[in-house]
């Protein structure tokens, strides 16, 4: 349903951390090599809340 929370499995959990506005993704070397191979394409963010943001998965 639009109410899932996932993290694309192609994005290890440990590039994830947790911050007082939700989970947000470390813009390390593997953000900038997922750019590079364009799966980056396969998510899209979407703001739910004023505090949290809710990362999907696109089908």
């Amino acid at each position: 349903s639009g109410d899932t929370f996932s993290i694309p499995d192609f994005f290890p959990k440990a590039y994830w951390r947790k911050t007082s506005k939700g989970l947000r993704l470390n813009l390390g070397k593997e953000f900038r090599k997922l750019i590079d191979t364009k799966e980056i394409e396969n998510i899209v963010f979407v703001k739910k809340t004023t505090s949290n943001w809710v990362v999907y998965q696109k089908q």
